[in-house]
């Protein structure tokens, strides 16, 4: 199941720069990233439910691309005070909102795909 690039362009913050077949590469990405799921950790998950991961995960892949959505700022027209905040790139799947959502539809199977191999090692004789 794929999910359509206006799905994907509907929940991305207004003011990107991204094309429609940047989009497309983003949904193609998420759509490998969902078919593992479904036939790794996610297996008890339903359609729907693979679909809406899909669609929050194309979006991650979307946001990660665009460098315009990386870091934003607004000014609050009260009192004319800053706030900047951005992605927090390096963070995986939990570097952006849309990855957060996917993850926590996944039941999180998704973080536990992409969490680093843990390895023990032993100087000398136990």
């Amino acid at each position: 199941m794929t999910v359509s690039t206006d799905e994907v362009l509907i929940i991305l913050p207004k003011g990107h720069t991204l094309t429609v077949d940047q989009v497309k590469v983003a949904i193609d990405t998420a759509t490998l990233l969902v078919s593992r799921i479904a036939a790794d950790c996610g297996g008890d998950l339903i359609p729907a439910e693979l679909k809406q991961i899909e669609l929050y995960l194309s979006a991650h892949f979307a946001a990660l691309s665009d460098y315009s959505l990386a870091i934003t700022s607004e000014t609050d027209g009260c009192s004319n005070g800053k706030l900047t905040y951005g992605w927090e790139l390096g963070e995986g799947i939990k570097g952006t909102p849309f990855g957060q959502q996917a993850d926590l539809l996944s039941g999180g199977c998704l973080a536990s795909l992409n969490a680093p191999a843990v390895g023990i090692y032993a100087i000398g004789a136990i």
